[in-house]
C-alpha cells in the first residue's frame, strides 16, 4: 500500500510554532530528506492539514500542491524532476486543535476544579495515524526520524514533550504582572532519537510539582499530577522506577531517553518520554481499592514496556501490532510480581482479563489473525483490540512457557539490539529467538513452524483429552480440532495448529510436547489424573470426559491447582457447553464443586457464566425462575460465610443483588448517603463501596428515590477528582430503572451535551441498560459520532448492545448498513455475531433450563449443608442417591442452627498441618458443641467402626503417627468410601465432624506416645530438652501438656553454677489488671537428664506464692539470689532422671518503666472517651524474668501458650492469634463494660526465646489489613481515630513478608503478624515474633508526613520484620552473637529498601550515612569493643545494643554481600536459615552456610571464616593508604594498610592486620576486586588514571589519598562519576584523616569547596556536621575570626540554597544559615510561627521545613519571637493527641532556654520530671536543651532520671548530649558518674568522656599554624 510514494524514508526534524488565540494554530515544519532517484512529486501524508504559502525544497518552489482528502495525501509537484541527494524541504501550515481526543486536542479542566486551578490542557495523540492532523509528514511507523520541537505557550503553563527542553525564551510581554498569561515564551526541546511519528508527542497545561525520582541508571522519572492531587502519584512513580530498572537488566538494553514523564491526559498513550494517562489509569490514593491499583500498576508496566515494544523497536507496518501491545500486555502481568510482589494473583487476573476475553472474540466468524492485513488507514484503528492484546499476550506467554524463561529472554535481548531505533517483522522475532535456542529435542519444529500457524489464522483449537487403561499402563490420548460455535462456517474445520502442550499429572511430573498433528498418544508415567495447560499458558480449550473431569476437580477442591488453572477449567466447560458439547447440568457441576473456591477471578468467571445461563430461564416461568435465583442466592450466600478479599465482597453483593436479596438492597439503601457525601466508613472498603450507588438506585420500585438523583447531579458539579467522578456517573445510569422521563432526558442531555468528558460519558452509558444504548446510538448517531471520533469510545458504545432477539439482531444489522464510522466495522460485526449467539443459545437452552433448574438445582440447593469435601467432584447420579435416600442417614438429626455451627467448627480445622494445641482445642469445642444425645451416640457408633476400620489396615495405623491433617482427611474420606460401599451407609454432618475429630484425637495420642518412648529421639541430645505451654490454671491443676521439643546446647561460659545446663520454658500467666500486683501462675514440662537436687530459675522481682509442685514433689525450700536474679527449688531427695511437671504460682509487678509488663498512659490531648491506659511488654534482652520465672536467655526456646484476663471493653493481642474468649465476670451496668472481664486464650506460638514472648491490652481503632500471597494475615492497630496513617505501613509490611519469604527460601511461618502502635516505648520498636511493637512516629504516617521521616518509617517496619527471620526464627545462640539479629537486620532495611518500596530515598547513602559512619565514629574510640562482644552479667546484655551490633554489624554483612555476589551471599543465608530455623546459631554457623555455597572463588583466596575472624573479633577497622605511581611499565596501584587510630589512643595493637575484601573502581569504569591480606599489595592498573577504593563504601575500612589523587577524585565526583555513597565516604574520609592528624584542615576545607554544589542530603549534612565541629574551634574571642568563619559558612549554605534542591537539604540549609545569624531566616520563621503553632501550614512550606521553624523562630536570647509563646505551645501541647506532633512542640520549648529566664527553665525541669510527658518525650524536649542544661537535669536530678529511664536506651541518648569542650567540664563529668550510674551505661559513658577529651583539645590547624578564616 505503499507503493506511490516518492521516498521509502525520510528523516524529520520538525519545528512548529502553536498560538493557542484561536482554534487554528500557526504552524512550520522543516524536514531533511533522502531522495533515492529522481521524482516530479514528493507525497505527504496530511489530515486536514492546509499549507500555508509556498513550500520550499532547498530553494525550489513546487509548481503545484494536490490534497487528496480520502488517501490522507499532499502532493508537491514539480515541474523539472527533482534528483537524487539529501534535500531541505520547508513548509508553513494550519491545523486545528479539536476536542475529540485525537490529533491535537484540548481537554478542559473537571467542573469540580477550583477557580484558580481552571485551565485548559493541550495535548496529542497520534496513534495510529493522527500525527498527519497535526503537521505534514510521512505517517507510517517505518518512517523513522529524529524530531526537534519548539512551542509558543503561555508564560503561566507547564510545556512538556518527548525530550527535555533546552531553551526557554520569553517573546511577548504581559502588560500586567498578575496577568501571566499574556506573556508567551518560545519552549525549545532537544532531538529526539529516531522514532515513528506516532511517537511525537507535547502537553501543555497546569499541573503541580512533579514526583520525582532517579533510577539507577540516571534516568530522570516524573509524575504530573492535577494540582492539590500530587500525594496521588507517588504509587505510579514507585512502579515505573522499578519497572525502568527491571526492564533495562530484562532486555539488556537500558532506557535510552534521559527522562521520562507520566502525565495527565485523556487518553493513555506510551510517546516515547511522555508517557500520557487517563486519570484513573495513573492516580492512586491510600483509599484506591486494591484491585484499581493494580490496574494502575499494569497500566504503568505497560506503557513502559511500549518504551522497548514499540518505541525502540517499533513494527514494521501496523499488520505487526501484536509485537507492540501483545509484548506490553503480556509483561504488565508476568513482570508485575517482580517489579510490585503481592499486588494481586497476576496469573489468574491475566486469565481471567485478557486470555479469556481474546478466546471469547476469537472463537466467532467476525475476528481476524494476530497479522492482521491493514490496508486503509481507517483499517488500522480495527486492529487495536482483544485480539492484538490479549490473543497476542496469550501468544507470548506460550513462547516463554515453551521455550523457557532464559532461552525466551535471550532471544528478546538479541531482537532488541539488532532492531532498536529501527523497525521489526514478526518474521524478525522468530529469527532472533530460534538463534537462542541448542538443546531443543530432535525433530522438533521450528519456531516460525509453529508460531506460523498461530499469528496468520484466526481461532484456535480445542483438545480432546482422554486417558485409558491396558496391561502396559495408561496413555493420555489427544485429538485436536479448531473449536467452532454453533452456526460457524464449517470451512476451516480442517485447520491443525502445532500446539505446545504442558501436561499435568497426579504424581506431580510436568510433561512438554509440540502436538503436530490431529491425533497424538503419550504414555504417562503413572496411572492417574493428567491435565493439559495446567497454567492457562496455551492459548487452546481442553475437553476431557465427565470422569476425568470429576477427577480435576476434586484436585483443585483440594488446591492441587492453581487459580489460574481451576479459572480455565471452568471456563473451558462452559464454552463446551456454548459449541453443544455437553450439556447444562456440566458446568453447573463444576459450580457446584467449586463454589468454596476462594479465587476472585474463578468467582467472576462463574457468575458472569450463571448470569448468562440465567438469561435461558424464562420469567413467564414463576417456580423455575425463583428456584433459579433462589440457586444463586444461596451459592453466594455460602461463600459470604468465608472471609474474603474486597473484591470479593463487590461481586458477592452485585451476585446477591442480581438474586433479589432485599438485604443487601437495604444495606445499600442506608450506605448510600455516606457515598453520596464522601464519609466513608473504614468498615466497609472502597472496593464495595463502588456497588452501593447502583444497588441502591436499581429497580423500578423500592431504594432510593429519584431526588437522590438531582443530589447525584449536584455532587458531581462540585467534584474535581475524576475517579470519583466516575463513580458517580456510574451510578446516574441505574436511575433510568425509575422510568421517568425528566430522568431519562437529563440522562441524554449529559451524554450529548460539555458537562461531561468524553472518557466519563463511557461510564454513564456502562451503567445503562442495552435498550437506552440502542435509543442514544439510533436517535442520536451524528452527535455521537462526532464526539467521539476515535474508534475506542465507539466500539465501547456499540459493544452496551446486548439484544438476545432475532429481531433485535436484525435491527442492529440495518441501522449499521447505513451508519458507520472509521475504525468500527469489524466491532459491529463481532456484536452482532454475539448477539445472535445469546439468542440461538437462549432458544435451545430454555427446555434443558427449566427442567434443570426444577429438578437438578433444588436438590443441590438440599445438598449444600453436607460438608464440600464429602460430596465434591460426585456426579449428579451419585448426589441423587444420596438425596433420594434421607431414611438412610443414622438417627441424629440436629436442628440447623447446631449444624450450621458444626459446620463452622469443621471448616476451622486447617488444610496444611497444624499445632497440636489447635487440633485439640478444636476437638474439645467439637465434644461440647456436639453435646445432643443422638449425635453423640451416632458418632460412638462410627467411631467403634472407625477403629475396627484401623485395626484392620495396620499400615494406616503405622502411619497415622506421621500424617498431616491432610492426609487424615483423605484417610476419612477413604473410610467413608469404603463404608458406603459396603454397607450403604451415609453420615450426616454433624456426626462426621466428630468421627473426624475422633480420628484427630487418635491421631495425636499417637503422636505423643511415639516421641515421649522413643529412646532414639534423646540419643544423640545429652543436653537437657523440655517442653511446655502457657496455659490456664484452674484450681492449681494443670491442663493439657503437649509435645516435647529438642534443643540446642547454650554457650557453657557464664552459666557453670546453673543445676540444668538448658531448659525449654513454656509457662501460662492469668493477669488481672485490678491492682499493681498481678497473680499469675506458670506450668513447665522439663527433662532432667541427671539426678539434682535443685533447679534453678531466672526471676527479677518475681516473688513465688505457695509451694511450688514437681509432678506432686514439693520442694525443701525456696531460695532467691537478686544480684544473680535467679530462684532455686531445693529438694531434700534429689530428683531423678525423666520428665517432670513443674507447677508454679507467683506475683510480679506491673511497672511504669518500660521494661517487663509495663503501663503507658494514652497522651493528654486524646479525647475523654477515648483516654485508656495500655499495658505492654518490653523483654529484651532480660526482662521476660521480671513478668514471670522462666529460663530466661535466648537458647532457652520453648513453645508458649499464654491465657489473659482483661477487661471485655479491650483489645488483648499476643504473638498467636486468639483462639477463644470467655466471660468470667460479668458487669453490673450495660454502660460500664470495663467492669467486665474475659478470659482470653491464644494458639500456641513457635519454639522461641523468652525475650521474643509477648502481649498488648488496650483500646485501639480497628486494625487496617489485608493478606499476603502466603495467606499470612497482616494488621495494623493505630490509636483511636489515626486508622489512615497506618496504610502505608500495611503495605511496607505486605511487601516486606512476601519479598523476604523469597530471598530467604523460607516464609514467614506464623499464620499472622500485627504491627502495634503505642504512644510511649522504650526503644523505636520490638520485633516480637507475630506482634511486633512500635512507638508511634515508627509506625504511622499520614500524607503530610515528611519524605525522610516516611523513609524512616519504612526501614523501622522493614528492620522489625526482617528480625522475623533473623532473631525470631534463628536466634543467636547467647547475646555475644547479637549483631547477627541487629546487623542483619539493620542491612537489609537499607538494602532491600529500593526492593520492597522503590524510589523512596537513597537507601545506600541513607545507610552510609546514619550507619556506616556513625559506626566508624564510635569503633575508633579506646572504649569501644568487638561486634561479637563478651557477655557475662545480665547487665552486660544491654550495653550491646548499640552501634557497633547494629552499624558496624550492618556494613560487614553488606561487605559480604558485595564480596561474595548477591546470589552467593543469598543462597548461603538460605542455607542458614534452613539449617537453624526455630534453633540457635553462633557466628561460625554462618560462615560454614555461606562458605558452602563457593564454588567458583579465586584459588587461594582466604575462607569466609579466616577473613571475617579479623572484623568480628577485634574491635576498631584498618585505614589504606593507596597511591599511584607510573613507570614504563604502566600504572601501579600501591596500597599500604594500618590500624585507623586517633591521637593519643594506645598503641597496642597498631600492628594489627585485617584480610580486606577491597573494590576498586577505575578511571576506565574497570571494577577490580581482590583481598587484601598482608600490610602492603601492588595492583597493576589496565589504564592510566585515578582509581578510587571503596567506591560504593560497602567496606568497612577508611582510605587516604595523596592531595594530587584526591584532586582527580574530587573533580570526578562532581562530574558526577562517583555515586552519593561513594562522594560522602570520599569526604568523610579526608575529615578522619584530619582526625587523625594525618592531613591538614586545609584538605577537608578544599574538598568543601569542591564539593559546594554537591545535590546529596547526606553529603551535605556530613560536610555541615564537620563543618560544625571545625567551627567550635575557633576561639570565640577572637571576633574577626569568627566573624569571618561565619561568613564562610553562610556564603556556602546560600549558594546551594539558591540551586534546585530537595526538600530535605532544604531544611538543612535554613537551619545552617539561622545557625550564623542569618536575619533573613530568623525573620521568615518568627513570621511563619502562628501557622506553625496552631497547625495551619501552607502548602507552599514542604513538612520538612515546618520541623525547624520553631526552633529558629525560639532560638537565641533576643529578637525572635517573645517568652509568652513558651506558654501558648504548652497550653497547645496538652490539647495534641499525635505523638509526632507532639515530640515536634516538644522539641521546640528546649529552644526557649536561650531566653535565660528563671521560670521557662523551671518549668522544663518540671516537665522533664514530671508526669505530664511520655518518657520518649522527655527525650525530645533533652534533645533542644543544651549541654549545660541536660549536665545540670543529670546531676541535680539523677535519682529521679534514673528511675524513671529504667532502660538503658533512653539513659544513652541523655548521656550522648552532654558536650562539654573544656578539661574541667571532663573531670566534672568523669567525677560524677564514678559515683553515680545505672544498668547497660557504662560504656556510653566511657565512650562519651573519650569523645568530650578529643573535643576539647581539637586543633583546626593549616600549613602556616592556626586556621584562618576569611
Amino acid at each position: 500500500q505503499r507503493g506511490t510514494r516518492a521516498m521509502s524514508t525520510c528523516s524529520v526534524p520538525a519545528s512548529c510554532l502553536v498560538t493557542f488565540a484561536a482554534a487554528l494554530a500557526l504552524l512550520s515544519a522543516a524536514f531533511s530528506i533522502q531522495i533515492s532517484e529522481a521524482v516530479t512529486s514528493i507525497v505527504l501524508n496530511g489530515n486536514a492539514v492546509l499549507l500555508t504559502g509556498a513550500p520550499s525544497l532547498s530553494g525550489r518552489s513546487p509548481l503545484n500542491v494536490t490534497y487528496d482528502r480520502d488517501a490522507q495525501m499532499i502532493s508537491l509537484n514539480f515541474a523539472d524532476p527533482v534528483p537524487p541527494g539529501i534535500w531541505e524541504l520547508y513548509a508553513s501550515f494550519t491545523a486545528r486543535i479539536n476536542t475529540r481526543l485525537s490529533g491535537v486536542f484540548r481537554v478542559a479542566s473537571p467542573p469540580g476544579s477550583p477557580p484558580h486551578l481552571d485551565s485548559i490542557i493541550i495535548a496529542t495523540y497520534f496513534q495510529p495515524t493522527d500525527a498527519r492532523k497535526a503537521f505534514p509528514c510521512w505517517d507510517e511507523p517505518a518512517m523513522k526520524a529524529t524530531f526537534d520541537l519548539t512551542l509558543t505557550v503561555p508564560a503561566d503553563l507547564l510545556a512538556l514533550s518527548n525530550s527535555p527542553e533546552v531553551s526557554r525564551k520569553l517573546i511577548t510581554h504581559s502588560s500586567s504582572s498578575k496577568n501571566q498569561s499574556a506573556a508567551r515564551v518560545e519552549v525549545r526541546f532537544a532531538r529526539t532519537p529516531p522514532m515513528s511519528t506516532y511517537l511525537l508527542a507535547f502537553v501543555i497545561g497546569r499541573f503541580d510539582q512533579p514526583l520525582k525520582t532517579v533510577d539507577e541508571n540516571g534516568i530522570n522519572i516524573r509524575v504530573y499530577t492535577p494540582p492539590g492531587r500530587r500525594h496521588e502519584g507517588s504509587f505510579s512513580l514507585g512502579i515505573a522506577n522499578k519497572t525502568l530498572t527491571h526492564f533495562g537488566k530484562l532486555f539488556g538494553t537500558n532506557y535510552p531517553l534521559s527522562k521520562i514523564d507520566l502525565v495527565l491526559s485523556s487518553v493513555a498513550m506510551e510517546n516515547w518520554g511522555l508517557v500520557l494517562f487517563h486519570e484513573p489509569s495513573l492516580l492512586a490514593s491510600k483509599d484506591t481499592p486494591e484491585a484499581l491499583r493494580a490496574f494502575v500498576a499494569t497500566t504503568v508496566i505497560h506503557e513502559l514496556a511500549h518504551q522497548w515494544f514499540g518505541n525502540l523497536v517499533s513494527p514494521a507496518w501496523w499488520s505487526d501490532l501484536w509485537l507492540n501491545e501483545g509484548f506490553a500486555t503480556w509483561l504488565s502481568y508476568n513482570e508485575l510480581d517482580a517489579i510490585r510482589p503481592g499486588l494481586i494473583d497476576s496469573r489468574s487476573w491475566f486469565v481471567s482479563t485478557e486470555l479469556l476475553s481474546a478466546m471469547s472474540d476469537d472463537a466467532l466468524e467476525a475476528s481476524h489473525p494476530v497479522e492482521a492485513d491493514v490496508h486503509r488507514p481507517e483499517d488500522t484503528a480495527e486492529v487495536f483490540d482483544s485480539i492484538s492484546y490479549g490473543k497476542g499476550a496469550a501468544l507470548v506467554g506460550m513462547l516463554h512457557d515453551w521455550l523457557g524463561r532464559e532461552n525466551f529472554f535471550a532471544g528478546l535481548r538479541n531482537y532488541i539490539r539488532r532492531h532498536r531505533f529501527g523497525n521489526a517483522a514478526t518474521s524478525d522475532l522468530w529469527k532472533a529467538l530460534q538463534e537462542t535456542l541448542n538443546d531443543r529435542p530432535a525433530g522438533e519444529p521450528s519456531i516460525a513452524e509453529v508460531m506460523h500457524d498461530w499469528t496468520t489464522r484466526k481461532s484456535f483449537p480445542v483438545i480432546f483429552a482422554s486417558i485409558e487403561t491396558d496391561e502396559s499402563g495408561c496413555t493420555l490420548r489427544l485429538r485436536q480440532s479448531r473449536y467452532r460455535l454453533p452456526g460457524a462456517d464449517r470451512l476451516h474445520d480442517r485447520w491443525l495448529w502445532r500446539i505446545p502442550i504442558v501436561i499435568a499429572t497426579q504424581d506431580g511430573d510436568v510433561i512438554r510436547r509440540v502436538m503436530t498433528r490431529s491425533r497424538m498418544t503419550i504414555q504417562l508415567p503413572n496411572c492417574g489424573w493428567a491435565m493439559l495447560n495446567p497454567n492457562a499458558t496455551g492459548f487452546y480449550r481442553t475437553s476431557y470426559p465427565r470422569s476425568l473431569m470429576t477427577e480435576l476437580l476434586r484436585e483443585a477442591v483440594r488446591g492441587g491447582i492453581r487459580p489460574s488453572g481451576r479459572l480455565l477449567l471452568l471456563d473451558d466447560v462452559f464454552a463446551m457447553h456454548a459449541a453443544d458439547r455437553v450439556w447444562a447440568e456440566d458446568p453447573l457441576h463444576a459450580v457446584h464443586v467449586l463454589r468454596h473456591d476462594s479465587s476472585l477471578q474463578v468467582w467472576t468467571n462463574m457468575l458472569n457464566h450463571l448470569y448468562e445461563m440465567g438469561g435461558a430461564v424464562p420469567m413467564s416461568d414463576t417456580k423455575a425462575f425463583n428456584n433459579w435465583q433462589r440457586y444463586v442466592h444461596d451459592l453466594c450466600l455460602t461463600r459470604l460465610r468465608a472471609r474474603n478479599s474486597s473484591g470479593f465482597e463487590r461481586v458477592r453483593a452485585t451476585c446477591l443483588d442480581y438474586a433479589g436479596d432485599r438485604n443487601v438492597e437495604n444495606w445499600a439503601v442506608k450506605a448510600f448517603p455516606r457515598w453520596l457525601h464522601g464519609t466513608r466508613p473504614e468498615t466497609i472498603s472502597p472496593d464495595l463501596w463502588s456497588v452501593v450507588c447502583r444497588i441502591a438506585a436499581g429497580g423500578s420500585s423500592g431504594g432510593i428515590g429519584v431526588s437522590h438523583f438531582w443530589q447525584l447531579l449536584s455532587v458531581l458539579n462540585r467534584t474535581q477528582s475524576i475517579a470519583r467522578r466516575e463513580e458517580i456517573i456510574g451510578c446516574l445510569g441505574a436511575f433510568e430503572d425509575k422510568k421517568r422521563p425528566e430522568v431519562e432526558k437529563r440522562l441524554i442531555s449529559l451524554a450529548l451535551g460539555p458537562e461531561l468528558q468524553a472518557s466519563e460519558v463511557l461510564c454513564l452509558v456502562d451503567g445503562l441498560s442495552s435498550r437506552s444504548v440502542w435509543r442514544l446510538l439510533t436517535r442520536h448517531w451524528t452527535a455521537i459520532a462526532r464526539r467521539f471520533e476515535g474508534p475506542y469510545m465507539l466500539k465501547r458504545l456499540i459493544n452496551g448492545l446486548a439484544f438476545r432477539s432475532t429481531s433485535g439482531i436484525r435491527r442492529v444489522r440495518r441501522f449499521f448498513r447505513s451508519h458507520s464510522a472509521v475504525g468500527v466495522q469489524d466491532a459491529v460485526r463481532r456484536q452482532i455475531e454475539r448477539i445472535r449467539l445469546a439468542a440461538e443459545r437462549v432458544g435451545k437452552d430454555r427446555v434443558e433450563m427449566r427442567v434443570l433448574v426444577n429438578r437438578v438445582l433444588v436438590r443441590l440447593l438440599n445438598l449444600s449443608k453436607f460438608p464440600n469435601e464429602m460430596i465434591s467432584g460426585l456426579s449428579t447420579n451419585e448426589i441423587d442417591d444420596i438425596l433420594n435416600e434421607p431414611d438412610n442417614l443414622p438417627e441424629s438429626a440436629i436442628d440447623r442452627e447446631e449444624e450450621d455451627l458444626l459446620e463452622a467448627l469443621f471448616k476451622k480445622i486447617p488444610d496444611e498441618e497444624a499445632e497440636l494445641l489447635e487440633l485439640e482445642q478444636l476437638v474439645s469445642e467439637i465434644e461440647d458443641t456436639a453435646a445432643s444425645k443422638s449425635v453423640t451416640k451416632a458418632t460412638e457408633y462410627y467411631v467403634g467402626k472407625l477403629q475396627s476400620f484401623m485395626e484392620n489396615h495396620p499400615s494406616v495405623q503405622r502411619d497415622l503417627a506421621t500424617s498431616t491433617p491432610r492426609e487424615i482427611d483423605s484417610l476419612l474420606r477413604y473410610f467413608y468410601g469404603s463404608l458406603r460401599k459396603r454397607n450403604g451407609e451415609y453420615f450426616a454432618p454433624a456426626t462426621l465432624i466428630c468421627i473426624r475429630a475422633a480420628l484427630y484425637r487418635h491421631f495425636m495420642s499417637t503422636r505423643r506416645i511415639n516421641i515421649l518412648t522413643d529412646d532414639a529421639f534423646y540419643a544423640s541430645n545429652t543436653t537437657l530438652k523440655s517442653m511446655g505451654r502457657i496455659f490456664i490454671a484452674r484450681g492449681g491443676r494443670a491442663r493439657h501438656f503437649q509435645s516435647i521439643e529438642p534443643f540446642r546446647a547454650l554457650h557453657a561460659r557464664q552459666r557453670g553454677t546453673r543445676a540444668m545446663s538448658t531448659c525449654s520454658v513454656p509457662a501460662s500467666c492469668l493477669v488481672t489488671f485490678a491492682a499493681a500486683l498481678a497473680l499469675l501462675s506458670a506450668a513447665f514440662s522439663i527433662q532432667i537428664p541427671e539426678a539434682v537436687t535443685s533447679i534453678v530459675l531466672n526471676g527479677n522481682a518475681v516473688l513465688l506464692t505457695g509451694a511450688p509442685s514437681l509432678s506432686g514433689r514439693s520442694p525443701l525450700n525456696v531460695t532467691y539470689d537478686r544480684d544473680a536474679q535467679m530462684i532455686s527449688l531445693n529438694f531434700a531427695d534429689p530428683v531423678p532422671p525423666g520428665i517432670w511437671e513443674l507447677y508454679a504460682s507467683f506475683t510480679a509487678r506491673i511497672n511504669t518503666r518500660l521494661s517487663g509488663v509495663f503501663r503507658v498512659a494514652s497522651p493528654p490531648g486524646s479525647p475523654p472517651h477515648l483516654d485508656s491506659t495500655i499495658i505492654a511488654t518490653y523483654f529484651q534482652p532480660t526482662d521476660a524474668r521480671k513478668a514471670f520465672p522462666c529460663w530466661d536467655e535466648p537458647a532457652m526456646k520453648a513453645t508458649f501458650d499464654l491465657t489473659l484476663t482483661v477487661p471485655a471493653d479491650l483489645l488483648a493481642l499476643s504473638n498467636s492469634p486468639e483462639v477463644s474468649r470467655k466471660v468470667i465476670t460479668h458487669s453490673s451496668s450495660s454502660k460500664n463494660q470495663s467492669a467486665a472481664r474475659v478470659e482470653v486464650r491464644f494458639a500456641r506460638t513457635p519454639p522461641m526465646s523468652t525475650y521474643l514472648l509477648a502481649f498488648v491490652i488496650g483500646r485501639f481503632d480497628q486494625p487496617l489489613k489485608t493478606v499476603d500471597e502466603n495467606g499470612i494475615n497482616i494488621r495494623v492497630y493505630t490509636p483511636p481515630g489515626r486508622r489512615h496513617e497506618g496504610s502505608f505501613s500495611l503495605g511496607i509490611a505486605n511487601k516486606t513478608l512476601t519479598h523476604f519469604g523469597k530471598l530467604f527460601g523460607t516464609n514467614y511461618p506464623l499464620s499472622k503478624i500485627d504491627l502495634v502502635s503505642l504512644p510511649d516505648f522504650p526503644s523505636v520498636a520490638m520485633e516480637n515474633w507475630g506482634l511486633v511493637l512500635f512507638h508511634e512516629p515508627s509506625l504511622l504516617a499520614s500524607k503530610d508526613t515528611p519524605e525522610a521521616l516516611r523513609a524512616f518509617v519504612a526501614t523501622t517496619v522493614i528492620h522489625e520484620l526482617a528480625h522475623q527471620w533473623f532473631g525470631n526464627l534463628v536466634s543467636p545462640a547467647w547475646w555475644s552473637d547479637l549483631w547477627l539479629n541487629e546487623g542483619f537486620a539493620t542491612w537489609l532495611s537499607y538494602n532491600e529498601l529500593d526492593a520492597i518500596r522503590p524510589g523512596l530515598i537513597d537507601s545506600r547513602s541513607w545507610f552510609v550515612s546514619t550507619e556506616l559512619l556513625s559506626a566508624m565514629s564510635d569503633d575508633a574510640l579506646e572504649a569501644s569493643h568487638p561486634v561479637e562482644a563478651d557477655v557475662h552479667r545480665p547487665e552486660d546484655t544491654a550495653e550491646v545494643f548499640d552501634s557497633i551490633s547494629y552499624g558496624k554489624g550492618a556494613a560487614l554483612v553488606g561487605m559480604l554481600h558485595d564480596w561474595l555476589g548477591r546470589e552467593n551471599f543469598f543462597a548461603g543465608l538460605r542455607n542458614y536459615i534452613h539449617r537453624h530455623r526455630f534453633g540457635n546459631a553462633a557466628t561460625s554457623d554462618l560462615w560454614k552456610a555461606l562458605q558452602e555455597t563457593l564454588n567458583d572463588r579465586p584459588a587461594g583466596e582466604p575462607s569466609i571464616a579466616e577473613v571475617m575472624h579479623d572484623w568480628t573479633t577485634r574491635k576498631s577497622f584498618p585505614v589504606i593508604f593507596a597511591s599511584i605511581e607510573t613507570d614504563e611499565s604502566g600504572c601501579t596501584l600501591r596500597l599500604r594498610q594500618s590500624r585507623y587510630r586517633l591521637p593519643g589512643a594506645d598503641r597496642l595493637h597498631d600492628r594489627w592486620l585485617w584480610r580486606i575484601p577491597i573494590v576498586i573502581a577505575t578511571q576506565d569504569g574497570d571494577v577490580i576486586r581482590r583481598v587484601m591480606t598482608r600490610s602492603r599489595m601492588t595492583i597493576q592498573l589496565p589504564n592510566c588514571g585515578w582509581a578510587m577504593l571503596n567506591p560504593n563504601a560497602t567496606g568497612f575500612y577508611r582510605t587516604s589519598y595523596p592531595r594530587s589523587l584526591m584532586t582527580e577524585l574530587l573533580r570526578e565526583a562532581v562530574r558526577g562519576g562517583i555515586r552519593p555513597s561513594g562522594r560522602l565516604l570520599l569526604l568523610d574520609d579526608v575529615y578522619a584523616m584530619h582526625a587523625a592528624d594525618r592531613v591538614w584542615a586545609e584538605d577537608p576545607l578544599h574538598a568543601v569547596h569542591v564539593l559546594r554544589h554537591d545535590s546529596s542530603l547526606q553529603v551535605w549534612t556530613n560536610m555541615l556536621n564537620h563543618l560544625k565541629e571545625i567551627g567550635s574551634a575557633v576561639p570565640v574571642n577572637n571576633k574577626k575570626a569568627l566573624k569571618n568563619w561565619q561568613r564562610y559558612v553562610y556564603n556556602l549554605c546560600l549558594t546551594r540554597l539558591r540551586a534546585h534542591n530537595s526538600v530535605g537539604l532544604k531544611s538543612l540549609l535554613t537551619t545552617c544559615l539561622a545557625s550564623v545569624g542569618d536575619r533573613n531566616v530568623k525573620n521568615w520563621a518568627v513570621k511563619a510561627f502562628p501557622r506553625w503553632l496552631h497547625g495551619t501550614r501552607p502548602e507552599t512550606i514542604s513538612p520538612d521545613l515546618w520541623s525547624v521553624v520553631c526552633r529558629i523562630a525560639a532560638g537565641g536570647s533576643s529578637g525572635g519571637i517573645g517568652v509568652s509563646h513558651f506558654w501558648q505551645l504548652l497550653s497547645v501541647l496538652n490539647r495534641t493527641q499525635s505523638i509526632a506532633r507532639r515530640e515536634e512542640i516538644i522539641g521546640c520549648l528546649g529552644a526557649f532556654e536561650d531566653k535565660k529566664r528563671p521560670e521557662v527553665e523551671k518549668r522544663l525541669i518540671s516537665l522533664a520530671l514530671g508526669p505530664e510527658l511520655q518518657a520518649s518525650e522527655v527525650l525530645c524536649l533533652v534533645d533542644g536543651l543544651s549541654s549545660r542544661s541536660v549536665w545540670r537535669l543529670l546531676t541535680r536530678h539523677w535519682t529521679a532520671i534514673a528511675r524513671r529511664f529504667e532502660g538503658p536506651y533512653m539513659l544513652k541518648r541523655l548521656i550522648n548530649g552532654l558536650a562539654f569542650r573544656s578539661t574541667s567540664g571532663i573531670r566534672r563529668v568523669r567525677r560524677f558518674f564514678r559515683s553515680h550510674s545505672a544498668v547497660g551505661i557504662q560504656d556510653a559513658v566511657r565512650r562519651q568522656i573519650e569523645r568530650l577529651s578529643r573535643g576539647s583539645g581539637a586543633s583546626w590547624k593549616g600549613p602556616g599554624g592556626d586556621a584562618s578564616f576569611g
